[in-house]
């Protein structure tokens, strides 16, 4: 039953005016702790799929703590489905992040040239 409805929350993740809900998201951060592994391999494949680095949607302390939580249970998790989703999704969002954090540099590059 908890499977079903965390894969269900992915279809609330948008408000009606294509913002992150903050409160579904926060919901999914705490799902992959669950002691479940199939909420825990849903919830985070969830994450992997959906998330967006993007400030102003997400603080970034909201984005370092996901990543530290995610990064505890490659570490430590017993379940090796769970710890392999876990480091699926660990790449996922810092491979986000890091796109995003080039777009800005060349972003800054570009304005500073037309200078």
């Amino acid at each position: 039953m908890r499977v079903s409805a965390v894969d269900d929350l992915k279809m609330f993740m948008l408000n009606g005016d294509a913002n992150v809900n903050k409160v579904i998201y926060k919901t999914l951060i705490n799902s992959p702790d669950d002691k479940w592994p199939e909420v825990s391999k849903n919830a985070l494949t969830i994450l992997q799929t959906t998330f967006s680095p993007d400030d102003k949607v997400f603080e970034q302390e909201i984005i370092e703590q996901l990543a530290d939580r995610i990064q505890k249970m490659t570490d430590a998790d017993l379940n090796y489905e769970v710890r392999r989703n876990a480091e699926l999704c660990l790449l996922a969002i810092r491979g986000r992040h890091l796109a995003k954090l080039r777009t800005l540099v060349a972003t800054k590059k570009d304005m500073s040239l037309r200078r």
